[in-house]
């Protein structure tokens, strides 16, 4: 026989197992009838599962997933209040679905919709007029509204009942806002790294979240245990591309759950100043904890760069007024007030992506008179030297990695043409030099 199970508001010793705290269609909560429960509503999370016919709602924002299994048969009646952070109430809509043959199960069709409610009333009754003995009824609940809130489930009438199989001891510690440490970017691999310090007796997960295409609406990309290390690598975000935005939402196996602040990465973009050729480096602030100075990094090949200067944070620009010949790498960092653990981080600060610029001294060629067309390019790039010819020169094709694709010689000539069916779709550095001469700019290759 199944054992019927409560829950206490004030102070919660028992919970529902979870399958996982990544609340998802296959990995819902328990819901036990007999119980009363509270579930934090989240705010600025897409769900875009097509696979279940959701009936009557016109969308499904920040969802949260449930499900009954039923060892007594009979009609329930549940009562759904929602209630805003303000106390005031707030629009959440629901559908269920069911029999179900497991909770995991999803893929639902409009002939297993029971009950459905699209309405804009703060206050819901969920009506499952015949559920069967072990079978299973999974509801999805949306926070239409997208404000910070809870929304308050219990059975209010019924012979049929949902019940508890199984309980294990929640975490002893509350949940609350776990704040991300830093986030950095690993420049050996391309991909950021989050960092969080975790609070050893607390027990359930970890969901990293990161901004969408559309601003304050995020994603779950990942669920880490707590019992993992707390550290996480985001292997599809690119920060040659764009700085990106994280945060972490805190869950335990009882299904409750916050959501701290986000954090900002530095995304660095390098250029030569036309008239001197120096190395300009420009980026956007790091966002989630306080600092005052930004580091200046520098480097003749992406594993070799170093300190190289420090300045205000007041400022978000910077010119190298003594750069190396050639190529020089840059990246830019800060130092987060409180270390994160030394077990977990490679190093102290919070680093942005590398950028390249390359520069000579030389400044003998006439830029005005050098046209590089079209650009984009496609299957092929002309370089017109205009009246002047060059005698013995090279250009030379570099990726951002500093890789070089492509190197052709110049003799005598005042027009060159280069083969592009070999260079992939990207951004390259293009270099020519000649015996006194030595320019760049950078173009893009997209056929």
């Amino acid at each position: 026989m199944k054992k019927r199970y409560s829950l206490s508001l004030v102070l919660i010793l028992f919970c529902t197992y979870q399958l996982s705290a990544q609340n998802t269609c296959s990995t819902p909560y328990l819901f036990a009838t007999g119980s009363t429960y509270s579930y934090v509503m989240d705010t600025g999370v897409v769900y875009s599962d097509t696979t279940n016919d959701y009936g009557c709602l016109q969308s499904t924002p920040n969802p949260l997933w449930l499900y009954l299994d039923v060892c007594i048969s009979g009609p329930i009646t549940l009562n759904m209040q929602c209630v805003g952070s303000s106390g005031s109430g707030m629009d959440a809509d629901f559908v269920v679905w069911g029999p179900l043959s497991s909770s995991s199960f999803c893929g639902m069709d409009s002939t297993q919709i029971v009950d459905c409610s699209f309405s804009t009333s703060t206050q819901e009754t969920i009506i499952i007029p015949n559920a069967l003995t072990g079978q299973y009824y999974k509801v999805l609940i949306t926070n239409f509204s997208n404000q910070p809130g809870t929304v308050n489930i219990s059975q209010t009438s019924g012979t049929g009942a949902a019940c508890d199989t199984t309980t294990i001891a929640c975490s002893v510690v509350p949940v609350f806002q776990q704040q991300i440490c830093k986030v950095t970017t690993d420049h050996s691999v391309n991909h950021n790294i989050v960092f969080w310090d975790k609070d050893p007796q607390f027990f359930g997960f970890y969901n990293i979240q990161r901004e969408t295409t559309t601003m304050g609406v995020y994603s779950t990309i990942a669920s880490v245990p707590s019992t993992d290390t707390s550290v996480y690598e985001d292997v599809l975000a690119n920060p040659m591309i764009q700085s990106h935005k994280y945060r972490i939402e805190t869950a335990d196996t009882c299904g409750h759950s916050m959501v701290a602040p986000a954090h900002q990465t530095i995304h660095l973009l390098t250029s030569s100043n036309l008239a001197t050729g120096y190395p300009q480096l420009s980026w956007n602030p790091y966002q989630g904890f306080s600092y005052g100075t930004y580091f200046i990094y520098r480097g003749a090949t992406p594993s070799s760069i170093v300190l190289y200067d420090s300045i205000s944070a007041s400022n978000t620009t910077y010119t190298d007024v003594n750069p190396a010949s050639g190529i020089n790498y840059y990246a830019v960092s800060v130092i987060p007030p409180v270390p994160c653990q030394p077990s977990r981080s490679f190093n102290d600060y919070s680093i942005s992506n590398l950028s390249p610029v390359l520069f000579t001294g030389i400044t003998d060629l006439d830029l005005s008179q050098i046209v590089i067309s079209p650009n984009p390019a496609q299957e092929t790039l002309t370089i017109s030297f205009g009246e002047k010819q060059i005698e013995n020169g090279i250009i030379e094709l570099f990726d951002l990695t500093g890789r070089l694709v492509l190197t052709e010689s110049i003799k005598n000539e005042n027009v060159k043409r280069l083969e592009l069916n070999s260079i992939e779709n990207g951004c390259y550095l293009f270099s020519l030099k000649s015996e006194n001469d030595m320019i760049q700019k950078k173009i893009i290759v997209n056929k």
